[in-house]
């Protein structure tokens, strides 16, 4: 067995990930003229899909965007710290309608629209809303099907009553009426029509009890790319994945749709070392050479975001061209170079474009039987970003 190593790896190839926040302002501007009837609410949640929250709304909000959508309090109250002008709507529909009271309270201060799921919420929205003596915007989240948050039919009646109520009473104020379908990553679905149906009593529901909505929303980043305008529900639309030039629709590249990825992840190769045919490496030998070759070292992990179970698909490129990798670790994984004899220090392009090639993040999600968004999500945290 023969092999080189280095210990003085140049650092600017240590591992990182680039954001290129100019890919996603374009990737707005392609958007809005493929839906130019649309309102479109630019969704951040998860650390904008792991891109860096305060950095990529700066830039959507620079682009034109006039609403924001994320999951916590948290993430709407720092992207009003950062600077995120009023004028700009940013929606919230994840916290806790109990001993959050303070926290609700500060969201209405800082002009955040809440959204409602349940009666809990909206007794914790207006009770928050009459202490600080402000007017609050709501969003009424009905559920159609999916199971996660917001009402379902069989009450829909009670909150509908009961919010037209406590608008009277003027501590709040309908805006919104939103949905989440069970099938938004399979447009064509026809449980999707069967719950829009659902939807559409709901809202009917809701006008009679005198309630009348700025923002309807029911479609996200799939249905919006693959659907005419006229059948997207609403006059708001949430586009999340899209903007961050990931496909949202099984089978299909972000130039497909002429977006362009947002993220890249880079890491040196560390080691490199040719075995023969028929070495097994890796933890309980899960891998097996078929021919002599080289293997190289990256220093990431699934510490890092690389998912455990990667290597049963999914490339990287260097120099060009792809190689497998063929087992992962906490802090490094092993690509298989084949013949092709690369020098320690050569960067290995883990999502991105390297040359002719492209490592798409949907690719790693296949590779372990998910999609593009949790790819990326998770190497939000994990590595240093520039931008």
């Amino acid at each position: 067995m023969k092999f080189t190593a280095s210990s003085d790896v140049d650092r600017s190839c240590a591992p990182r990930a680039c954001v290129d926040l100019s890919a996603l302002r374009r990737n707005a501007d392609t958007v809005r003229k493929l839906l130019p009837s649309k309102r479109l609410m630019a969704v951040v949640k998860g650390d904008a899909y792991g891109h860096g929250l305060v950095e990529s709304a700066m830039a959507l909000v620079d682009a034109g965007v006039e609403a924001l959508g994320v999951a916590s309090l948290e993430e709407a109250l720092e992207l009003r710290d950062a600077g995120v002008p009023e004028a700009v709507r940013i929606l919230a529909w994840l916290y806790a309608p109990v001993h959050n009271d303070a926290r609700i309270a500060e969201a209405i201060r800082a002009r955040i629209d809440l959204s409602v799921g349940s009666m809990e919420h909206l007794a914790a929205v207006h009770r928050a809303a009459t202490s600080v003596g402000e007017l609050v915007r709501v969003h009424l989240e009905m559920d159609t099907g999916l199971g996660r948050g917001g009402v379902q039919m069989s009450v829909w009646d009670d909150l509908a009553r009961a919010a037209a109520l406590h608008e009277a009473s003027g501590a709040i104020r309908i805006v919104g009426l939103w949905t989440q379908l069970s099938y938004a990553d399979a447009p064509e679905d026809p449980v999707n029509e069967r719950q829009l149906a659902v939807f559409r009593r709901g809202e009917a529901v809701a006008q009679s009890y005198g309630l009348r909505f700025e923002a309807v929303h029911t479609s996200t980043s799939a249905r919006a790319l693959t659907r005419p305008t006229s059948e997207l529900y609403g006059d708001t639309v949430r586009i999340g994945l899209a903007l961050f030039g990931v496909s949202p629709v099984s089978g299909t590249s972000s130039h497909f749709w002429g977006l362009s990825p947002v993220l890249s992840v880079t890491a040196p190769i560390v080691q490199v070392k040719f075995l023969e045919a028929g070495a097994r490496i890796g933890y309980d030998e899960s891998h097996r050479l078929s021919r002599d070759g080289y293997i190289g070292l990256v220093p990431m992990g699934y510490a890092d975001g690389v998912p455990k179970y990667l290597s049963r698909g999914a490339d990287v490129s260097v120099r060009g061209r792809r190689h497998a990798v063929v087992a992962v670790n906490m802090d490094q994984f092993l690509i298989d170079l084949g013949r092709d004899p690369v020098p320690v220090g050569a960067v290995a392009t883990i999502l991105g474009s390297d040359g002719a090639v492209t490592i798409d993040a949907n690719d790693w999600g296949a590779a372990i039987g998910s999609y593009g968004d949790e790819i990326v999500v998770r190497f939000g945290a994990g590595l240093p970003r520039t931008y």
